[in-house]
């Protein structure tokens, strides 16, 4: 499992789109962000860092 900082630095030499990640509101909370990586997507957020997730699971979120 990478670490946040390998996380963080794969984030920064990306260049797809970011996709801001909004609640139920149309509020993004905690600078809520996602964008493509390869076969799968990198969320990230002011209270769990980065996260590697799954198209399944990004299609659950509310983007703008």
């Amino acid at each position: 499992m990478p670490s946040q900082e390998e996380l963080k630095k794969a984030w920064e030499s990306l260049d797809t789109l970011i996709y801001r990640v909004l609640d139920a509101e149309g509020n993004q909370v905690a600078n809520a962000q996602v964008r493509q990586y390869g076969e799968v997507w990198l969320f990230y957020d002011e209270e769990d860092g980065y996260l590697v997730i799954d198209s399944e699971q990004v299609q659950n979120l509310v983007l703008a």
